[in-house]
């Protein structure tokens, strides 16, 4: 099964959780600018933080180049500082683009400026994060 871990990462907080959800799938994390949109793959994690209640605009011009015939499934993950918006923004572009998108999301706290959030993501927050990926795979996967 080929999967992919894929994600923008400004504060380095959404970074850490796509490293623990690639630890658990067995691959790579790699930033949304390293990858190609003609990416095929039997599941692709995506995520993003929010900024300004917004995901960041490589982020949205990544998925609009995505196709349904070569994503046969996505799950989407996010951090956040203030408002936790990021997770059904990501999944709103991939169901207009036509890719299924697992309802379940994983999103957590990231540490936000000098005193915000400052201990997040957490160790716990980090291994929910693979408990999320170890999950979706399992759905994912044939039997």
């Amino acid at each position: 099964m080929d999967i992919k871990v894929l994600y923008h990462s400004t504060t380095g907080n959404t970074k850490k959780v796509a490293e623990a959800i690639a630890a658990e799938a067995g691959v790579i994390a790699q930033p949304l600018t390293e990858a190609s949109g003609s990416t095929s793959t039997d599941i692709l994690f995506i995520g993003d933080g929010v900024y300004g209640a917004k995901v960041h605009k490589s982020t949205v011009s990544f998925i609009k180049k995505l196709s349904p015939a070569s994503v046969k499934n996505a799950a989407v993950f996010s951090t956040f500082g203030g408002q936790d918006t990021a997770p059904e923004i990501i999944k709103g572009l991939l169901k207009a683009q036509g890719i299924p998108v697992a309802e379940e999301s994983f999103s957590c706290k990231g540490k936000a400026w000098f005193f915000l959030n400052r201990k997040h993501p957490s160790a716990q927050e980090l291994d929910a994060a693979k408990l999320f990926a170890k999950n979706i795979i399992k759905k994912c996967t044939p039997v």
